[in-house]
């Protein structure tokens, strides 16, 4: 938690006219100025919920909350949004883009994570704002965070980044304060933490991320390209260190060597077989690409 100290000195900074309390807007633009802003539909749905009132106002004390509970977010595993929404999309059988009250109760006791009906009830009212017995994605994943709800694991270890890191990735590239990245300003960030692909990958998984043609990733798919080239520099080194000749390609001698040195006992057939599988131009050598493929399917 923040110390109280700078709480303070946040909200007297957005306090501009003194007058005890702060607006959205207020708040929204001093987050921004310490580098704790969660995006636009994370903050909505927050802020909704610590204004108890509606009054479109909050105090100091409901100010705390919120930036508790921005803070909470913050410190998920970078693969959390990720995998909860594969949990939320379970849950929406009729793709209405809500979940009732029921079905993330349900989750929650799959999660081992259900806290008892009295803190529950609690905690679904204050997001559900129209009362509506239903939540939206983003305030499920506010119901999560708020009740302290880890991700398996199995997953939660998944990523080396935390979504601390990606917040901070994306307003160190946001050198314009767009709320967006640019070809220009990802290409720059990916030198940086020393991830770029090179060209022709770069501009085509940044044009695919790109789902509406824009030009510019919002912060979903900011994170969501991050993963991508994360993923294949793992999967380069992983592949380097089996192309013992260094030619691109992985043949039969090769692969053999890899799996005596993880001592895994597998006929000479089999290996053929897996290479008559994998290489899709039947040249029974697999590239880096047909590597990609295979590692991909077992990761599903």
């Amino acid at each position: 938690m923040m110390d109280k100290k700078k709480l303070v000195r946040m909200f007297t900074a957005a306090d501009e006219d003194g007058s005890g309390n702060i607006t959205k807007a207020e708040m929204k633009k001093q987050l921004k100025a310490d580098s704790c802003y969660p995006g636009d539909d994370f903050f909505a749905a927050i802020f909704k919920s610590i204004d108890k009132d509606g009054s479109g106002e909050l105090s100091f004390d409901e100010f705390v909350a919120g930036v508790s509970l921005i803070e909470k977010l913050k410190n998920q595993p970078g693969n959390a949004i990720e995998e909860w929404r594969k949990l939320f999309q379970k849950a929406d059988s009729d793709s209405s883009g809500n979940i009732d009250k029921g079905e993330l109760k349900k989750i929650l006791k799959e999660l081992n994570a259900y806290p008892g009906d009295k803190e529950y009830d609690f905690v679904f009212k204050e997001f559900d704002i129209d009362g509506s017995g239903e939540v939206d994605f983003i305030e499920f994943v506010l119901v999560l965070v708020k009740l302290n709800v880890s991700l398996p694991k199995k997953v939660s270890s998944k990523n080396s980044f935390g979504l601390n890191d990606f917040y901070r990735f994306f307003k160190e590239a946001d050198a314009d304060n767009t709320e967006n990245i640019d070809e220009k300003e990802m290409e720059k960030l990916l030198r940086a933490i020393n991830l770029y692909p090179g060209n022709k990958e770069f501009y085509a998984q940044f044009r695919l991320a790109d789902s509406d043609g824009s030009g510019h990733l919002d912060f979903e798919e900011f994170v969501k390209l991050i993963k991508i080239f994360q993923e294949n520099d793992e999967l380069k080194k992983k592949f380097a260190k089996l192309d013992v000749d260094g030619n691109g390609f992985l043949d039969f001698n090769e692969i053999k060597r890899a799996f005596k040195a993880m001592n895994y006992s597998i006929s000479d057939q089999a290996i053929q077989d897996m290479i008559a599988v994998a290489s899709l131009d039947g040249d029974n050598t697999v590239s880096f690409e047909e590597f990609c493929a295979i590692a991909r399917r077992k990761q599903r």
